[in-house]
């Protein structure tokens, strides 16, 4: 069984919807409408499918930008164009397209609209750009696909997420954007510890990232977030996920293929204070030496937070140190 979060209605001819405060549910079993900022229902009682006290909705809360390879001597929109019409096709088991707004020419104007009930493929977004030579910007508005806290019951997060394809300083960039912060095992929500729906759905969010890097050749530029909470969770892979249990030989390997993994003694409940934190990255180095960088940060202001990197060849010295870090209490946090 499904449920449905839902959004404002609009029209083809209407621009998508930018701010909104209040999104209500509207489930397929009749399920009232709710305020989802808020965590919970009119009446009080928990959403049976997905609890929002552990969440928010937010616009633009969180961001990965990329830059998207140009041909030489293509031209802008022909890029843009190329590299849109493949997005549908990245979306599955992460977002389903809800609306798609094209803007052309130096002040951005609004060209083209389509609005939720229509279908939004490769051939409707090449169809648009063959309307629309002198486009300069595409922003695909999606409805999330996620697992509910129960782990068998999907629901569809309407005006979750967003994807923003631009011209700019002749680049092109790409700009995936969560409208929530579900994904994340820490939150701004009313409970921060969300452990539970991140661990059910961050890796839809990690796995959509690497099919739209491989598909585009994307190259990630930055991450962007409007606090702290949010942007210390963040790597170009997605939202870290914290494992306190993990298999050494794979992280050897993942280590040997260059993902780099990163250590912390932050508590399991997240809404505990700490006045000081130790984060360990670990990482493969182009010259293929690893580098073992440990960070102390000080909550409290007692002093100044200070790095230490130590650089080895040594695999069997990596595999030590990961064992004591583990030995320790330390979990690996994963994207």
């Amino acid at each position: 069984m499904g449920v449905r979060i839902g959004r404002r209605p609009a029209t083809a001819q209407q621009p998508v919807p930018r701010t909104h405060e209040e999104i209500g549910i509207c489930g397929r079993a009749g399920i009232p409408k709710g305020i989802l900022h808020g965590g919970t229902r009119p009446d009080g009682r928990r959403m049976s499918a997905l609890g929002t006290r552990t969440w928010r909705w937010d616009r633009n809360c969180v961001g990965w930008l990329f830059e998207l390879p140009i041909c030489p001597d293509q031209p802008m929109v022909e890029a843009m164009a190329r590299h849109a019409r493949v997005l549908p096709g990245l979306l599955p088991g992460f977002a389903v397209p809800a609306a798609a707004a094209w803007t052309t020419g130096p002040q951005g104007g609004n060209a083209l609209a389509y609005g939720p009930g229509t279908r939004i493929d490769e051939h409707a977004i090449e169809a648009a750009f063959r309307e629309l030579p002198d486009a300069c910007s595409l922003v695909l508005d999606l409805d999330l696909v996620v697992t509910c806290a129960d782990g068998v019951t999907e629901a569809a997060v309407s005006d979750g997420a967003s994807v923003l394809v631009e011209i700019m300083d002749r680049r092109l960039f790409l700009d995936v954007r969560l409208n929530v912060d579900l994904h994340a095992e820490c939150t701004r929500g009313d409970d921060r510890d969300n452990t539970a729906l991140a661990r059910l759905n961050a890796s839809r969010l990690a796995a959509f990232l690497a099919r739209l890097r491989k598909a585009t050749g994307a190259k990630f530029d930055a991450v962007h977030a409007g606090d702290r909470v949010h942007r210390n969770q963040m790597s170009q892979y997605g939202f870290f996920q914290w494992l306190r249990d993990f298999d050494l030989a794979d992280v050897l390997e993942a280590l040997d293929m260059g993902r780099p993994f990163r250590f912390t003694d932050r508590p399991e409940d997240l809404r505990q204070y700490v006045p000081t934190e130790e984060l360990v990255w670990i990482f493969r180095m182009e010259s293929g030496d690893f580098c073992i960088q440990t960070e102390f940060i000080f909550h409290d202001g007692s002093a100044m937070s200070a790095t230490v990197n130590h650089y080895t060849d040594d695999v069997t010295e990596v595999a030590e140190r990961i064992t004591a870090l583990r030995d320790r209490g330390l979990s690996m946090e994963l994207w």
